[in-house]
């Protein structure tokens, strides 16, 4: 299947968390990238994963977990209750928006360096 680019830039509120959401024609499930300070939604290489995964007919979530003025203060990137609740908002926000609603959801995330 093939990524019809068609990806859009999105505001999850009320928390105000940038996103980019593409949906292949025919997707049935939603892959949420669950990444954190420095790897976010303009990340190439999630870029590059989250075109895969269209191709491969799923839907796909690229979002900041965190705001820039959040990212600025380092402890945040480690304040996992605070970075849950943002992909649990992530997640409402894929079961009640039309066009994701149906969608089975699924989660990605990876570290590529140490801290």
């Amino acid at each position: 299947m093939e990524d019809t680019e068609d990806v859009r830039e999105i505001t999850i509120e009320p928390e105000g968390l940038s996103a980019l959401l593409g949906i292949p024609l025919g997707a049935r499930s939603i892959v949420i990238f669950a990444h954190g300070s420095g790897s976010g939604r303009l990340s190439p290489r999630n870029n590059y994963v989250a075109a895969e995964l269209r191709r491969a007919g799923m839907a796909t979530l690229l979002l900041d977990l965190l705001r820039p003025e959040e990212e600025a203060i380092r402890q945040n990137v480690f304040d996992i209750p605070l970075l849950a609740s943002r992909l649990n908002r992530a997640s409402e926000w894929v079961h009640s928006n039309v066009e994701t609603e149906t969608l089975t959801q699924g989660y990605f995330g990876a570290r590529d360096r140490k801290f």
